[in-house]
């Protein structure tokens, strides 16, 4: 089964982070062909743009244009596009980390995080660092944020668990659900193996199939699906 198509932007951006890893090469390569000796041929401009250009197909099999009058500018350490755009961030790289662990951390523990709520701490983190300053996230601002950072948030339906076994699940009282599920289908401890028509609800979350609301919730992207805490009946 074919993936999705990438959005527009999703690209665009990728586009822009291999252009300026790249010339950021090219700047590199063209500071050492300076410093060769007087009588040893150097590469100008364009030919050290376009050395870079295959590099790139070999290296990232992505094809990109580096332009020569870019590379002059970044020689004259004019910024990037990709930098320009680190500067205008709210948020550091380090409060990012942040709120992505703790997303993951509380979807750990069943409690997931929706886009609004997210937002709500990125926002609550930036009011409390910029003050009055602080105008808001534009209008796609978690657009882009859950966009960038997918490999590291993963967004699914929400499935009802239980608040009485959302407790329970913790390393003891699993290894002790598990012991005494072995003694009972195993019939140990002079006891009858467990007929197979005895054997229901082993993995009972509190909620019958299609009962409860479902909410696009995001986790760690090796999880298939999010437990979300309810409580039960």
């Amino acid at each position: 089964m074919p993936g999705r198509a990438k959005p527009d932007d999703q690209k665009q951006r990728e586009y822009v982070e291999i252009q300026d890893k790249w010339m950021e090469e090219a700047v590199n390569v063209y500071r050492e062909e300076q410093e060769k000796e007087a009588g040893q041929k150097r590469l100008g401009l364009r030919a050290v743009c376009e050395i870079m250009e295959d590099r790139c197909w070999e290296t990232d099999k992505k094809v990109i244009s580096l332009d020569k009058s870019t590379l002059t500018r970044r020689l004259k350490n004019t910024q990037s596009q990709a930098q320009s755009n680190a500067g205008k961030s709210w948020l550091t790289e380090g409060e990012i980390d942040a709120i992505i662990a703790y997303a993951n951390a509380l979807a750990r523990d069943g409690w997931p995080l929706s886009r609004r709520r997210i937002e709500e701490h990125a926002y609550e983190i930036c009011k409390a660092k910029y003050g009055e300053d602080f105008p808001g996230f534009g209008h796609n601002w978690i657009d882009r944020f859950m966009s960038k950072h997918k490999s590291r948030l993963k967004g699914s339906w929400s499935r009802p668990l239980e608040k009485s076994r959302a407790r329970a699940g913790n390393p003891f009282a699993k290894a002790d659900y598990f012991d005494k599920l072995k003694v009972g289908l195993d019939g140990e401890e002079e006891e009858e193996p467990l007929e197979i028509y005895n054997l229901y609800a082993a993995d009972e979350t509190g909620f019958q199939d299609g009962i409860g609301e479902k909410e696009w919730v995001y986790g760690e992207p090796s999880k298939k699906f999010q437990h979300q805490q309810r409580s039960g009946s």
